[in-house]
């Protein structure tokens, strides 16, 4: 976690030292002093103490140095500053253990960071061999442990009034430098690399690094263990997925199925309609041919019977009127006689009468025919053809 520098604090080197010297006197500040018992509570509650100071600055150099190696090295390679880092790691002279547990889980855990530094200025596995013959790695990771656990740490306050030695963000931070400096310690006793001048370690530190190792082995077989489980869940998952997805397909494959066979079905009934529609409608077009065949011989024959009709009607129709001539030829003969004769009168009257009514009879003849051809226009529009040059003949009066 980056740490905001003030602007007035000059270049890096000289904040790094300012830092120092606070670190320093601050530190040696809470070493020499003898705080009594109720002071120290009562900076539990109230942090306006020098030690509450102390954990501050070790805070601070602990996001600094985690995440800034130019003055890490620095810290790491000073002869006064590790020797006091080495003392704050046994704080014996805070005797409150809330605040003993945190001095000395913060400088732990700062030892650590420096432990952890690839540098090749610093030292890495002269400091870890420093660390175990002070304080030991089993206490040195029963301290760090100590305040991971500690309630300040875990179950900070809630309230808005009321203070916080840390936070969420600081738990994880703490979480993941613990866990890394493992890791570096266990690599430098693999590689070899701790020692003071070559010296070897002693037993119980050998022991404490195997022991690291057997825990850090015995997590890495619960990873493989828990990964083998979940590689054969997601396995049977998949099959189970696979066969349901199987059953699911083959359902919807039956229903298609079924689907494309009722369609068939449809199909099939909706071309023998089809094919029965187009029979019937070639029937009734035959049919329809043969009607109109029918229609033109008749109307052929209805225009022979009409022209012969029409002749007929201007035969009487000349005979009508050289009657009447007759008549009236013999009217005026027999007016001038003086006398007329019964019976040629009678005789010429009924011839009269006679061509009369034949022609009367020729015209209501004519007038059918015409009332039939204008009805077999009406039903046929095909039959005008024939039927408007029968209409245009004129009628004999």
């Amino acid at each position: 976690m980056p740490v905001a520098v003030p602007d007035d604090a000059g270049p890096a080197e000289t904040f790094l030292e300012l830092m120092f010297r606070l670190f320093s006197s601050t530190a040696n500040a809470c070493l020499q002093a003898k705080l009594s018992v109720d002071a120290e509570v009562n900076a539990t509650r109230t942090p306006c103490t020098f030690v509450a100071a102390l954990v501050s600055i070790l805070k601070v150099l602990t996001y600094w140095f985690s995440s800034c190696t130019e003055a890490l090295v620095p810290f790491a390679t000073n002869p006064v500053m590790v020797p006091l880092m080495k003392q704050l790691t046994s704080a014996d002279s805070v005797r409150d253990p809330f605040l003993r547990t945190q001095v000395e889980g913060l400088a732990c855990l700062l030892m650590g960071i420096c432990v952890k530094c690839t540098e090749r200025d610093v030292d890495a596995g002269s400091l870890m061999a420093l660390l175990g013959s002070s304080v030991g790695v089993e206490e040195y990771q029963s301290k760090v442990d100590r305040l991971w656990r500690s309630d300040c740490l875990q179950r900070p306050p809630r309230g808005v009034t009321d203070f916080r030695w840390y936070n969420g963000a600081f738990r994880a931070f703490y979480q993941a430098q613990q866990l890394s400096v493992q890791r570096r310690m266990v690599q430098l006793y693999v590689s070899g690399e701790v020692g003071i001048s070559g010296a070897p370690l002693s037993e119980d530190i050998t022991d404490h690094y195997k022991k690291l190792i057997r825990v850090q082995d015995a997590e890495l077989n619960e990873v493989r263990k828990e990964n083998e489980q979940l590689r054969k869940e997601v396995e049977a998952f998949m099959l189970r997925s696979v066969q349901a997805s199987s059953v699911a397909l083959l359902e919807k494959m039956d229903a298609l199925q079924a689907e494309n066979e009722v369609l068939h079905l449809e199909v099939g009934q909706l071309t023998q309609d089809l094919n029965h529609r187009d029979g019937e409608l070639e029937s009734c077009r035959l049919q329809f041919r043969s009607s109109v065949r029918d229609i033109e011989h008749q109307l052929e024959s209805v225009a022979m019977g009409y022209d012969q009709v029409e002749q007929t009607s201007a035969g009487l129709h000349r005979e009508n009127g050289e009657l009447r001539a007759s008549l009236a030829a013999e009217r005026e003969w027999r007016a001038a006689q003086g006398s007329t004769a019964t019976d040629g009168r009678l005789q010429v009257e009924q011839n009269l009468a006679s061509a009369e009514k034949r022609l009367r009879e020729q015209h209501e003849e004519l007038s059918d025919l015409q009332d039939l051809l204008n009805r077999v226009a009406t039903a046929c529009p095909g039959a005008n053809v024939y039927v408007a040059p029968l209409n245009s003949v004129p009628t004999a009066g």
